[in-house]
């Protein structure tokens, strides 16, 4: 029974890419930091804050995966399409998410 009643939590990866990612203190320091160096404000529920994070980042041409629990999240550098290019590294994602939110360089 508790077989059946697990198989029905699992979620598709379309929905993990909803969750709240990485460990919370490293999304939580993600936000600090683009925050501080670009003066965007976050708002609402830490859950709408994580949305936000995520959005804005994928704007500037940074894309969050997020799998949730201890792991950490995955950062890739995107084209104007919104295609992968490369991996990134945390510092490398939050450098060009940066660099990109001041030059109003966006790819959509």
């Amino acid at each position: 029974m508790a077989k059946e009643i697990l198989k029905d939590e699992i979620l598709k990866d379309e929905e993990l890419d909803q969750v709240a990612g990485g460990t919370y203190a490293q999304t939580f320091n993600d936000m600090n930091r683009f925050s501080r160096e670009t003066g965007f404000q976050f708002h609402g529920s830490d859950s709408n804050k994580r949305e936000q994070l995520r959005d804005i980042l994928f704007k500037c041409g940074v894309k969050i995966k997020d799998h949730g629990g201890f792991s950490d999240n995955e950062y890739f550098l995107l084209d104007r399409q919104g295609n992968r290019i490369r991996s990134l590294t945390e510092t490398e994602a939050m450098n060009t998410a940066i660099h990109n939110y001041r030059n109003g360089d966006f790819i959509c």
